[in-house]
């Protein structure tokens, strides 16, 4: 999905079971950046370099260039607009 902030467009995901279609979802996947928590399972990790943040089914990812970050719905609901 594309969502916009003021002027610029970036890709969403929002967090689900459902099956990725989102390519670069399925690349974070593959390459280790997401992975679903062992014992909670409706948690998501979201591993950087510095930390790990955790994000709840509901919640959003946004990528904005190679730079993806976690929002909570109630975040991206004020903040952004789905693109058509």
């Amino acid at each position: 999905m594309r969502a916009k902030i003021g002027n610029k467009m970036v890709e969403v995901w929002q967090i689900s079971h459902q099956p990725i279609s989102e390519s670069w979802v399925r690349q974070s996947f593959d390459k280790k950046l997401l992975s679903w928590h062992q014992i909670y399972p409706d948690d998501l990790l979201v591993n950087a370099p510095w930390s790990v943040s955790i994000g709840k089914i509901g919640d959003y990812l946004i990528k904005d260039g190679n730079q993806i970050s976690l929002i909570t719905q109630q975040q991206f609901d004020k903040t952004y607009r789905l693109a058509n």
